[in-house]
């Protein structure tokens, strides 16, 4: 559940980067305007963009450390479920055994 809500996450702020990048390339490209000379966008909203790229790569970077994380915390908990699993295996053969011995003394 948390694993997939991170997965979703970080496809959300892939998304949000590509988005931004899209809007960042704009501007650049936009260069002056023709008729005027000016700016077609001025350097603040230019540079807004830019931080909210870094802003968002940054909690992207942040999603991807917690999904592995989270992926390694899913390795390691299924490596004990199967040893844990194999440890009652042996205790139920162990049980088993001592029910024989058991029934044979009272035999």
């Amino acid at each position: 559940g948390r694993l997939l809500g991170l997965e979703a996450e970080l496809a959300e702020a892939r998304g949000e980067i590509a988005g931004l990048r899209g809007e960042l390339d704009r501007v650049l490209r936009a260069g002056p305007s023709v008729s005027s000379g000016k700016p077609m966008v001025d350097l603040e909203c230019a540079e807004a963009a830019m931080r909210a790229l870094f802003e968002v790569r940054g909690e992207r970077m942040q999603l991807e450390t917690e999904l592995a994380s989270s992926r390694q915390l899913v390795e390691h908990l299924t490596v004990e479920v199967r040893t844990l699993r194999r440890e009652r295996g042996a205790l139920a053969d162990e049980k088993e055994q001592l029910l024989w011995q058991l029934s044979d003394a009272v035999a």
